[in-house]
């Protein structure tokens, strides 16, 4: 399935709600790796980058067109790759 970033984004509030919740629980820390399953557009991953000081963080998507928008995002800290969250994990599919 296809997804569309634009659509995507109109329950840009809502879908972000509980991602902010979850950061919440985290313990922020410096020199880490990151890996955001399910990255989507990237706008959320992004904001790990305040949080997580001089941290990688890796955004996984299985959709082109979300890792299409999420693009404008990347820094040297931050990139995106194309992947099943299976593949990432070496699940069984």
């Amino acid at each position: 399935m296809a997804w569309n970033p634009e659509v995507y984004d109109q329950f840009k509030e809502e879908r972000s709600a509980p991602f902010f919740d979850l950061l919440k629980l985290v313990k922020s820390g410096t020199d880490l790796s990151v890996i955001d399953l399910g990255c989507g557009t990237g706008e959320l991953t992004s904001k790990l980058l305040d949080y997580m000081e001089d941290s990688k963080v890796v955004g996984i998507d299985s959709s082109a067109e979300m890792l299409e928008k999420a693009a404008h995002y990347k820094t040297s800290r931050l990139h995106f790759e194309q992947r099943s969250i299976e593949e990432q994990l070496n699940l069984p599919r």
